[in-house]
């Protein structure tokens, strides 16, 4: 089963709910899913479940930190170039004996560019190294101590973000390993319960049991149904759309049409079949039907503009219907 983090405790709980009113006949079933079994070993799972720490916020704030790295580190950028130039100042003026390339700059600006923190730390040792061993003549030529200052300064908050991100990182790796321990034990004793709930539903012949302890059906009850937007459908004159395929059979299509034609709506067996007969929206008045209520047979919905000298405009909504 594919049972996303977010959803295991609730799916627990779902399923508990649908297993206690019925446990004394599991139990008859099977005398290992006994009262004591419930309380003692799958409810504390279930808790166990509840009470999981989600790892999203540690690794939002994992991705904050390294925003954070990188900004010090593209701080740097500006004061690079002005470095360079007084190197070459003072190499031309005899005061720095060392070369240009001695100093490093080239990986430093590359590490940076590729917020390649590792390579940029080691880029920085030799680059302050370097600095501090020339800083009275960078000074004499306009390279002052804060620039040299800042260097280290934007260095080392780089290198702090760096540490408290690998600390959130490895937070979230030991949370994720303990979390996936307490998802596996759960979804284990899940899995048996829904085992023994279907052997005895379909040992009684029960279909709506058997079809209430299946995976998918667990989920549509605690899953977030996506709100579904409201559409403007524009047919061209005399043309015909698709608007709907395979509709659930309990939800409620609700459409209005927003200019004054004619325009019908019909149910098609094939996606290309076109149709003059259906039903006839009223203009600027709110029609609503469910998919039996619509002429027609097939799983295809389609609207037809029966103008051949005018476009219309039909506002689309599928109204959800949760049935519990």
């Amino acid at each position: 089963m594919n049972v996303k983090i977010e959803y295991v405790a609730a799916v627990s709980n779902t399923l508990r709910m649908i297993f206690e009113p019925i446990q004394p006949q599991l139990e008859l079933y099977n005398p290992y899913f006994t009262e004591d079994y419930l309380n003692d070993t799958w409810k504390p799972a279930i808790e166990d479940a509840v009470d999981m720490v989600p790892t999203k916020g540690l690794m939002n704030e994992s991705k904050k930190r390294v925003a954070k790295r990188n900004e010090n580190m593209v701080a740097l950028t500006p004061i690079i170039p002005d470095l360079e130039y007084k190197i070459g100042v003072c190499i031309d003026a005899g005061t720095i004996t060392d070369s240009l390339e001695s100093f490093g700059l080239s990986d430093f600006k590359k590490s940076i560019s590729k917020r390649e923190f590792d390579k940029f730390h080691l880029a920085f040792e030799l680059v302050n190294t370097q600095v501090n061993l020339n800083k009275v003549a960078l000074i004499a030529k306009g390279f002052t101590q804060p620039k040299i200052t800042n260097i280290k300064t934007l260095h080392d908050n780089a290198w702090q973000f760096e540490q408290e991100r690998k600390q959130l990182d490895k937070d979230v790796n030991d949370l994720s390993i303990l979390n996936n321990g307490i998802i596996d034990k759960v979804l284990a004793e899940d899995t048996k319960v829904i085992k023994v709930i279907k052997a005895y539903a379909e040992s009684i012949s029960n279909k709506e049991l058997v079809k209430s302890v299946t995976w998918n059906a667990l989920l549509r009850q605690v899953r977030p149904t996506p709100e579904k937007k409201i559409l403007n459908k524009k047919l061209k004159e005399g043309a015909s759309i698709l608007i709907k395929t395979k509709m659930d059979t309990k939800n409620i299509l609700q459409l209005t049409l927003l200019t004054d034609v004619k325009v019908i709506i019909y149910r098609t067996d094939l996606k290309t079949n076109v149709s003059t007969e259906g039903t006839e929206l009223p203009f600027n008045e709110l029609w609503e039907g469910k998919k039996e209520e619509i002429p027609g047979t097939g799983e295809y919905i389609k609207l037809t503009n029966l103008n051949t000298l005018k476009k219309a405009v039909v506002r689309c909504f599928e109204l959800d219907i949760q049935i519990s």
